[in-house]
């Protein structure tokens, strides 16, 4: 006899197809990759956010004595992405991450910011050279 538990487990897998696959083979990475990926995801999140920050700052709160406040604002931004990478995908020592739905977001965000930030190298870049 099943319990409903162990129904849910097994028809997890269903439920998600390609992505709760993808999230397990993430998962299933060395402890190290998974560590250098959430390190990327971080600097990821720094960089698109950075001009948002700056923008805001600059319009709406500069004075001489807080200009390094976007900075600070930054990089609190990247901190608070690797703690959830860290609780998402790490884990602690001995742990093994569970594959859940909180994953696929996490990955799939950073995926888009990554093509964000990429776009946006490459429009930088473009603009000054025709400029």
């Amino acid at each position: 006899m099943k319990t409903k538990a162990k129904q849910q487990q097994t028809a997890a897998p269903a439920a998600g197809g390609g992505a709760i696959r993808m999230v397990r083979e993430v998962l299933e990475l060395p402890r190290l990759a998974r560590l250098v990926l959430v390190a990327l995801v971080a600097l990821v999140v720094t960089i698109a956010v950075s001009p948002l920050v700056d923008d805001i700052y600059l319009r709406y709160f500069y004075t001489f004595e807080t200009r390094g406040l976007p900075a600070m604002v930054t990089v609190a931004f990247g901190i608070i992405a690797y703690g959830v990478g860290w609780w998402l995908i790490i884990g602690m020592a001995g742990e093994q991450p569970r594959a859940r739905k909180a994953v696929i977001w996490y990955l799939a965000i950073a995926a888009v910011l990554l093509i964000w930030v990429l776009a946006l190298t490459i429009y930088g870049y473009f603009s000054t050279r025709t400029g």
